[in-house]
């Protein structure tokens, strides 16, 4: 799933077909498409919605077609019924691979673990 599809999802288009959980989300090109989501999944985003549902009705942005993920601040425009943008969804994932230091990278000097074509130099 990308980024944007995954922004763009609505309380509304995950529903209980053929036996199993799916998404109905848009792709490129304005297609939509249907995606199997797995139950542990549903079971998160239900916790999630659960865990925030206070703030959404206080804020007035909660119903069946509310975006799953919306920002929790937005002084901006003081609107909070919409999507979280792609910029801020790459800096929460970034912040957690942070945190359980996926982002570190052991190999980082050494070029025979990067694939690099140019062999170090005996010095």
């Amino acid at each position: 799933m990308r980024v944007s599809e995954a922004r763009n999802l609505r309380v509304t288009s995950i529903v209980w077909s053929h036996a199993r959980w799916t998404a109905r989300v848009k792709v490129k090109g304005g297609r939509e498409r249907t995606i199997p989501f797995p139950k542990d999944v549903k079971q998160a985003i239900d916790h999630y919605l659960k865990l925030d549902a206070g703030r959404r009705q206080h804020l007035h942005s909660d119903g069946d077609d509310a975006f799953i993920f919306q920002p929790i601040v937005n002084y901006r425009t003081l609107e909070f019924d919409r999507a979280l943008s792609a910029r801020h969804i790459c800096q929460i994932v970034n912040r957690w691979a942070d945190f359980s230091r996926l982002n570190q990278n052991p190999d980082k000097g050494d070029p025979a673990r990067l694939g690099s074509r140019k062999k170090p130099r005996p010095g």
